[in-house]
């Protein structure tokens, strides 16, 4: 998951949308497309206080929890696993500047991680988004990423349990992500746990208008 939009450019692949209903909701429900924004200071409370903290066990005894200062070493390792994955361009000031956003309250972006025994093995990267299609809130997946060593240990699985418990929390109406069509592995488990949808989604550069 986490399709970068470069790989789109570079490898004129073709991605799928995926909705996650927050619990509660039906899946399989149509559910209007929404452009991922900011969210305004009128429509949600502070990012501090919008920032999730707990923790959340799974049976494969692998916890779920917000990021923390202290795993500054381990999430770069895991994000850079991330971009190697996508084949993106090692560069470690981009490693920085998101580790920069994700601790910067006037940013949108937060992290969950997938902690094993004393070890980070995953992390998911999201942002609350706007939808005006449906006049609501969603939260938007960028960054889905297992370490090697853990996957099929149900790392992802745990992650977006965990996003599509927030998204109850809070009362935001769905977890959506976008991944490669050839992600075949990561499919498997998109397909039994969210809608993929008919929707396409196209980049514009700037300035090419």
């Amino acid at each position: 998951m986490g399709f970068d939009t470069q790989r789109l450019r570079d490898k004129s692949e073709v991605p799928t949308v995926v909705m996650f209903p927050a619990r509660g909701t039906p899946f399989g429900r149509p559910i209007p497309p929404g452009t991922p924004t900011e969210d305004s200071d009128e429509k949600s409370p502070n990012r501090s206080e919008r920032r999730y903290s707990g923790t959340m066990m799974t049976k494969d005894s692998v916890s779920i929890r917000a990021v923390k200062t202290s795993d500054s070493s381990q999430w770069a390792e895991l994000y850079r696993g991330y971009r190697a994955f996508y084949e993106l361009s090692p560069d470690d000031s981009i490693v920085e500047r998101v580790w920069t956003w994700i601790h910067d309250d006037s940013n949108e972006v937060n992290a969950f991680v997938a902690i094993s025994g004393d070890r980070l093995v995953g992390l998911a990267h999201y942002r609350r988004f706007s939808r005006p299609s449906t006049g609501s809130v969603g939260i938007y997946l960028d960054d889905l990423f297992t370490d090697s060593t853990a996957r099929g240990a149900g790392v992802g699985r745990a992650l977006l349990s965990e996003l599509s418990a927030l998204a109850e929390r809070e009362g935001h109406s769905v977890v959506r992500w976008i991944t490669a069509e050839d992600n075949t592995r990561a499919r498997r488990l998109y397909d039994l746990t969210a809608t993929s949808t008919k929707w396409v989604t196209y980049d514009l550069a700037p300035g090419a208008l």
